[in-house]
């Protein structure tokens, strides 16, 4: 299995520092919001993502 490219601890959980270093992405035009969207979605969860 792989690693979301913002699981910086390859857990395969995404925490909320992930999520917050995707948002900066996002405001630098490299992420579209869906992409957030699902780092969020996989956040709320608490399940993880694989």
């Amino acid at each position: 299995m792989t690693y979301d490219i913002y699981d910086e601890n390859k857990n395969y959980l995404i925490d909320i520092e992930e999520i917050s270093a995707s948002i900066d992405d996002y405001l630098g035009g490299q992420l579209a919001i869906s992409e957030i969207s699902q780092l969020v979605d996989y956040f709320l969860s608490g399940d993880e993502y694989c």
